[in-house]
Formats: structure tokens, C-alpha cells, sequence
């Protein structure tokens, strides 16, 4: 997994807040690292105003995963104020938690797992067309903020827009078996959990067909994500025709929680499709 970081660049749609310190409001809160009373954006409307700013074109590829907006405010000890972090998508204007500006700078971190505007997942596409923000709310005084900025989380190496590609995918353990659905990552859908017990072997079997039927991978890596977020590699990877098994070992189903197992697969036209499978390990009754 890795993360981009885009700051704002440039002014968005809307510029409703005051400034202090920069020529422009989007000037106040892009800073890297907080220069906290220097540069900022406040009000000292008792409603909800906002501002929102554009961002610069994004320059990794991937599966998203998720993206967090966060912004650094204050309330310098006054009482009554209010802030909340918000994205535009297409013309969907969403807000994330409504939050009380602390007396010392805090910084909060808003997630959006899929994109508001058509509960999807989040597309490259999506991120360059984004807007981020911040909405703040005066008390008996104005709240400030010095940063704004979006984390896009992802997956390297993922084709996400590639077309016909579908995959039946299972649980098969020492328990009780479950089919899943497969969730090729940064495609949506969804993934259910199977339950396994804490020192069972967990097979997973994986069986790719496309529009004209099987599909033969040249290659397959895998990585399974721990609870304590560990990464190891599974064992006995086989590929026979379009079928393609592994199984998690007793020593690393060693304690309780969601496991996630990310299985990168190479085909003839070097197209790379990532899909994750998850399972849940708890302790015997």
C-alpha cells in the first residue's frame, strides 16, 4: 500500500472564509508542515460558510483504496465553534464529522471509502477532478485553519478500468467453509468474512473467467496484511489452468482479527489485476 499526499494549488469553486496572512485563501492552508497563526482561514459567521480549493493532478497509479481529508484548526479557547472538513465530487458537495476546534492547533483526519457523488469506488479520474475544503462556524469567537490537504490511499500496480475481467473466489478451511465475493481492489463490491479460528490453515482458491470464459495468469504474488498490520506471504501458490490456490499457515493465523489478502495477478498482456479477499480469525470457543 502507499499514500499521495495533494495539497490545494489553486482557488475552488467557492471562497466564502476571511484570510490572514496569504494573498489567496488556498495560500493560507496549503503549508506542508503547520505554520499555525501565520496563515490561516476563519469567520465569525454564526452559519456554516466554507471555502473550497482545487488540487494538483495526481501522479500515481493504482487500485484506491480509500482517501482522508485533514484539517488543522483551533479555537484558541473560545467556546461555541465549529468545524468540518468537505470534498467535492462531480457537484456532490459532502462533509465529513462536525467537530470543536480545540485551544491548542489539532489536526483531524476525515475518510471517505468510496466516492460520494456515485458510491463508487474512488477512479484516478475522481481524485483529479476533486475538491477539497473546510466549512467553520463562529462562536464567541471565529475558529481558524492553517492546513488542508487529501491523502489518497492506494494499492501499487493495480489496473482498475480494463474491462470484463471476473472472478469467483473462496474460503476453504478447517471450519466452516463460506463463499466469497470478490472485490477487485479499487473496482468496488463487496467482500464477505468467513470465520476461522486462531491456528487453522486458510486456503484460498481463486478462479478467473472473463467475457469468452477461463482465463490462464502468467504470474501470481500474494501478500496477506496481519491485524497488527504485518505483511507476510502465503505458501504452496499454485496456478493449474484459470484456478489459482494458496493457504495462510497455523503460525501466522495467530491472533484475532481481519486479515486481508492481496493476490496480484499477471496475464499474457501485461495486464495486472490486483483482488482482495477477507477473513476473519478469532479465538476458539
Amino acid at each position: 500500500m502507499a499514500t499521495e499526499t495533494l495539497r490545494p494549488n489553486a482557488v475552488g469553486d467557492e471562497t466564502a472564509l476571511d484570510k490572514v496572512g496569504g494573498d489567496a485563501n488556498w495560500e493560507c492552508v496549503d503549508e506542508v508542515v503547520s505554520d499555525e497563526n501565520a496563515t490561516y482561514v476563519y469567520t465569525n459567521s454564526t452559519a456554516f460558510v466554507r471555502d473550497l480549493y482545487n488540487l494538483p493532478l495526481s501522479t500515481s497509479s493504482g487500485g484506491i483504496n480509500f482517501i482522508k481529508v485533514y484539517t488543522s484548526c483551533t479555537g484558541r479557547g473560545y467556546s461555541g465553534m465549529r468545524a468540518k472538513a468537505c470534498i467535492k465530487s462531480n457537484s456532490t458537495i459532502t462533509y465529513g464529522s462536525e467537530l470543536t476546534p480545540p485551544t491548542p492547533w489539532q489536526t483531524w483526519g476525515m475518510q471517505w471509502d468510496t466516492n460520494p457523488a456515485d458510491g463508487e469506488a474512488w477512479e484516478w479520474a475522481d481524485i483529479d477532478a476533486l475538491q477539497i475544503g473546510v466549512a467553520l462556524k463562529a462562536g464567541t469567537d471565529a475558529p481558524w485553519c492553517t492546513q488542508v490537504y487529501v491523502e489518497v490511499d492506494y494499492t501499487f500496480g493495480v489496473v482498475t478500468d480494463s474491462g470484463t475481467l471476473s472472478g469467483t473466489g473462496s474460503l476453504v478451511g478447517n471450519t466452516s467453509p463460506e463463499q466469497v465475493k470478490v472485490r477487485w481492489v479499487g473496482g468496488g463490491g463487496k467482500v464477505s468474512i468467513a470465520p476461522y479460528y486462531v491456528g487453522d490453515n486458510v486456503t484460498l482458491k481463486f478462479i478467473i473467467n472473463d467475457d469468452n470464459g477461463p482465463v490462464v495468469p502468467v504470474t501470481a504474488n500474494v501478500m496477506i496484511v496481519k491485524p497488527d498490520a504485518k505483511i507476510i506471504s502465503p505458501v504452496g501458490i499454485n496456478i493449474d489452468e484459470n484456478v489459482i490456490t494458496y493457504y495462510v499457515p497455523t503460525t501466522v493465523t495467530d491472533i484475532d482479527g481481519l486479515y486481508k489478502a492481496f493476490f496480484v495477478i499477471t496475464f499474457s498482456d501485461a495486464l495486472i489485476r490486483t483482488h482482495r479477499i477477507d477473513f476473519g480469525i478469532r479465538s476458539k470457543p
